[in-house]
């Protein structure tokens, strides 16, 4: 875990909307990045379709897991998303990724395209 806790604080705020959405009458959707927390709350069940900001007109590259019953909007204005960085190590990063933290709430925002198709899709 991290020193500050915001791990722990993360994961009882993923489990406490699990268990708020399970108790859904209509469709329900949660959204996050992959990340650690598939390794550390084995119990939540893996996400049930993904997207990428590009697949819907937004040129970034950020995958994002879907959890729930609302339906995957189809692919709609797909472009080339800008190129991504690779770290020393191997790995690939696009834009968003490589925000600091002081551009958090940008990292956080849902890409409109994305948003839009979502809407569309689930009425």
């Amino acid at each position: 875990m991290d020193d500050r806790g915001e791990t722990t604080a993360a994961m009882k705020v993923m489990r406490a909307c699990f268990r708020i959405c399970r108790t859904a009458t209509g469709w329900w959707a949660l959204e996050n990045p992959p990340g650690r927390h598939m390794r550390l709350m084995p119990e939540i069940p893996k996400p049930a379709w993904q997207y990428r900001p590009y697949e819907y007109g937004d040129p970034w590259d950020k995958q994002t897991y879907i959890w729930g019953t609302a339906v995957k909007p189809p692919v709609v204005s797909p472009v080339e998303p800008v190129p991504t960085y690779r770290t020393p190590n191997g790995h690939s990063q696009g834009r968003i990724a490589r925000m600091s933290s002081s551009h958090k709430r940008r990292r956080e925002e849902t890409p409109r395209g994305f948003a839009e198709a979502f809407f569309e899709a689930n009425p």
